[in-house]
C-alpha cells in the first residue's frame, strides 16, 4: 500500500502528504516518514495506490511524479525531444519496453529569470518499470513529422554514446541534440541549407 514521492527540494513531509491526500482523501492517509530524498507514504488500499500513481501529485505549482514503494521503477530520461512531439508518441514506444508508473514530465530548462520559468529544455522524464526485471534501458526512437525524421533517445541512469559507442564513451543525460533527415529539397524553408542530414545542438551549459 505503499508510495514513493521524489519532490523538489525544500518541500516538507506535510506538504507532500497535504497533496497525497487532496487524491485519495485526507482519510486514507496512514503513515508518511522521509527516506533519504524521498517521502514514502501509506494508503489504505492498493486501488488508491494506483490512481494516485497515475495520476501524480501537485505540490508547489509542480507535477509531482508519484511511484509505487514495491515495483522496482526506473527513470527514463528522454532527450532530444521537441515540442511538437506529443507525450502519447513516446508513451506507445516507451510501453513496448516495460510497464509506465508515472506522467511525463517535461524538463525545465533552469532559466534564471521568472519571465523564462515555463521553458522547458529538449528533455522529458517519466518512471518505468522494464520488462524481465532489466536494469537498464538504451533504446532510439524516430518519428517522421511533415516530412522530417526526428530521433529521440530513451535511457535510464546511464547510457552509452551513440556517437562513440565502440570507444564507450558516456554521455550525460543532458547532452543534448536533435537529429533532422531532410527527405526533400527545403532551401526554401531553411534558409537555404543544403539538402541533407542535420544536427541541430542544443546548449544547456550557457543557462
Amino acid at each position: 500500500h505503499g508510495i514513493k514521492l521524489a519532490p523538489v527540494t525544500n518541500v516538507s513531509v506535510e506538504q507532500c502528504v497535504l497533496a497525497v491526500g487532496q487524491v485519495v482523501g485526507f482519510d486514507s492517509v496512514l503513515s508518511a516518514s522521509r527516506m533519504n530524498s524521498a517521502v514514502v507514504v501509506f494508503l489504505d488500499s492498493v486501488e488508491k495506490v494506483n490512481s494516485i500513481v497515475q495520476s501524480g501529485v501537485v505540490i508547489q505549482d509542480t507535477l509531482t511524479p508519484v511511484m509505487p514503494l514495491l515495483q522496482p521503477a526506473k527513470k527514463v530520461i528522454l532527450s532530444n525531444v521537441p515540442p511538437f512531439i506529443k507525450d502519447e508518441l513516446l508513451i506507445a514506444e516507451l510501453s513496448r519496453h516495460g510497464k509506465i508508473v508515472s506522467q511525463m514530465k517535461k524538463i525545465p530548462l533552469g532559466c534564471k529569470s521568472p519571465l523564462l520559468k515555463h521553458v522547458v529544455c529538449f528533455r522529458r522524464q517519466v518512471y518505468m518499470v522494464l520488462k524481465n526485471d532489466a536494469e537498464d534501458l538504451n533504446v532510439t526512437f524516430k518519428f517522421r513529422i511533415d516530412g522530417f525524421d526526428y530521433v529521440v533517445f530513451a535511457t535510464s541512469d546511464t547510457m552509452k554514446c551513440f556517437r562513440a559507442a565502440v570507444a564507450g564513451e558516456d554521455m550525460y543525460t543532458d547532452d543534448v541534440r536533435v537529429e533532422v533527415v531532410e527527405t526533400e529539397v527545403v532551401e526554401e524553408k531553411v534558409n537555404d541549407r543544403v539538402t541533407g542530414a542535420g544536427i541541430l545542438h542544443e546548449d544547456v551549459s550557457a543557462v
